[in-house]
């Protein structure tokens, strides 16, 4: 998890990642706290009890990780180099 709290807070300063100004967004980010650990940064709360929330800043790390892996799967290319993928899962199917 550390080296996507740091990917997304380099790519925030780069001006690669931004938001849509949610409020929610706004307010979890500013409630948490970078803090070193022995492999890298992490976000917490001021203090473990705190009723300040932080989920929408994970969230928003983890929704960084997930679009880092799918441009490093083919994602970003155009519709045309994309290969067309179909699911052939029972769980996907409706007969």
């Amino acid at each position: 998890m550390t080296e996507y709290v740091e990917r997304l807070g380099q790519a925030v300063a780069a001006g690669e990642a931004k938001h849509d100004r949610s409020p929610a967004l706004t307010r979890h980010v500013l409630n948490a706290e970078r803090r070193q650990t022995r492999t890298g940064y992490l976000l917490y709360k001021e203090f473990p009890d705190s009723h300040r929330k932080i989920d929408a800043a994970y969230a928003a790390v983890l929704a960084w990780r997930v679009r880092i892996e799918a441009i490093g799967s083919g994602f970003a290319r155009t519709p045309r180099e994309r290969k067309t993928r179909r699911l052939h899962h029972r769980k996907f199917t409706t007969r």
